[in-house]
């Protein structure tokens, strides 16, 4: 039989609890269209400055990576709350590769989804 580590509620738990999974996985799939289709936004202001006009499916995909961004830094701020309440679940001991290599993808990741947001705002204000 498997028994789940609990030891508080979810407070260190050997996984995360259904609430920060799902938060987790919308956050992925929104950085994802963020980092597909965040350039569309450059572009359309662009192409405004330069007096071209262009359709509703344009505008759509122009204005989308500012809603969506929001809709991430709304799901993050969830998720931060939902971790400080449920806690964090105990990191698994059993594979220290696979341990350091979590870690280093988090860590990696973190700055690079900030660089990009920053190159794309870098290039809106500079137009």
């Amino acid at each position: 039989m498997v028994q789940l580590a609990r030891v508080s509620g979810w407070g260190r738990a050997s996984r995360h609890p259904p609430p920060s999974l799902a938060l987790h996985w919308c956050i992925a799939m929104l950085v994802i269209f963020q980092l597909a289709f965040g350039e569309s936004m450059v572009k359309a202001t662009e192409a405004a400055e330069e007096g071209e006009l262009f359709g509703g499916a344009d505008t759509l995909l122009a204005t989308a990576p500012y809603w969506v961004g929001l809709s991430i830094l709304a799901l993050v701020i969830l998720r931060l709350g939902v971790r400080l309440k449920m806690g964090a679940p105990v990191l698994a001991e059993r594979n220290p590769s696979l341990a350091f290599l979590a870690k280093a993808l988090h860590w990696a990741f973190c700055p690079a989804v900030h660089c990009s947001s920053h190159r794309i705002a870098c290039r809106l204000y500079q137009s």
